[in-house]
Formats: structure tokens, sequence, C-alpha cells
């Protein structure tokens, strides 16, 4: 197994995030996840499963053999050999004997974007009203207020651990797991709600 670290990863995001963090705020129903000095962040967590879903989509249009989750039986198991997404984003429920799957940091704004926006709010409040898809109107009691960061925000952050590697025939160097990981990471085209 050979380590990998990826960094810095930059992020910018050109539209309104929203990452919950599962409660409400004041008036705000569902407020965007907060580091412990009260900045906007993106989870590692919430990386890994996009771009896991972005390497998913094109390792299976690669005709690659994929697990198929959620469903446990159609999942890399301990007993198996794991699939190629699961080589680099880990196998549920883990494996016994070797440990697979890269560590994802949660990614923070920039340097430059914390030190400008040090007394500036990063988020705002958005109202919006739940619809009906039967009839196409607004639905009775469900007007409601997320919290969105600010569009325009740039974050970074780092992967890294231990990946196996299957080196591409003939080319030295280059490895299936890393080709599939950096398409997978240019793919994600959006993160959130909002975006």
């Amino acid at each position: 197994m050979a380590f990998i670290q990826i960094e810095p990863i930059t992020i910018h995001m050109q539209g309104a995030l929203h990452i919950g963090a599962g409660y409400g705020r004041g008036l705000i129903d569902r407020a965007v996840v907060r580091d412990g000095r009260g900045r906007v962040y993106i989870p590692g967590s919430s990386l890994k499963g996009k771009v896991r879903e972005a390497c998913e989509r094109l390792a299976a249009a690669q005709g690659l053999r994929i697990c198929r989750p959620p469903y446990p039986q159609g999942m890399c198991g301990k007993n198996q050999k794991p699939c190629i997404v699961c080589r680099i984003f880990g196998t549920p429920g883990g494996r016994h004997n070797e440990s697979l799957g890269l560590h994802w940091d949660n990614a923070y704004l920039t340097e430059a974007w914390t030190e400008a926006a040090e007394n500036l709010p990063l988020s705002y409040p958005r109202t919006q009203v739940g619809m009906s898809r039967r009839r196409g109107v607004a639905r009775e009691g469900l007007l409601f207020t997320d919290e969105f960061a600010t569009e325009n925000l740039t974050f970074q952050t780092c992967i890294s651990g231990h990946l196996p590697l299957t080196a591409v025939l003939d080319e030295p160097g280059r490895y299936y797991e890393l080709i599939l990981l950096l398409a997978g990471l240019k793919a994600v085209e959006a993160l959130g709600g909002g975006t």
C-alpha cells in the first residue's frame, strides 16, 4: 500500500451553499454547519460522499465491477476482494485484515477568505415554502427558513491515507485508483443544497 496525500484541494462555490447541521437556530429552521469559531465549512464526510458517488458513476460507465449499496448483498463484504471504489473509499463495515479508504479532512475557508471576511456575515437566511406536487400550489404549514453560506466562497482541504494501487500496464507511475479518484474530484459539480 502506498501513502497518498493530495493537498491542497481548492473548492470554489459559485452559488449559495447549504450543508445542514441537523438543527435550527433562532428563527432559522435549518442552520449550516459551523466550526468552533462559528465559520461555515464543508464536512469531509460530505465531500467523500459526493466524490464516491461520482466515482461510482464513472467506474460503472467504464464497465468496471462496483458494489451496489445500500443493500448488503450488493456491497463488497469482508470476505471478498473490494471493488475499485471500495479500495479508494473503504468498504461498508470495514475489513478486519486491511485498512482501506482515505481520510477526508473538513474543507475550511481559505486564509484569504478568513482574513477578508473577519467581521462580515458569511451566511444569510432564505425563507421558502413547500409545494404540493399534485396541485402545484403552496402547502399549508410548510413555510420554513434555511440558512445558506454566501456565494463565491473558497475552501481548502486535504485527502490522505494508505491506498492499494494497481499500476496501469505499460505506464509506470500511473495507477487506476488515482485516475478514478482525480476524475471523481473533477466530476463533482455541486455540494449541499442550494448550489
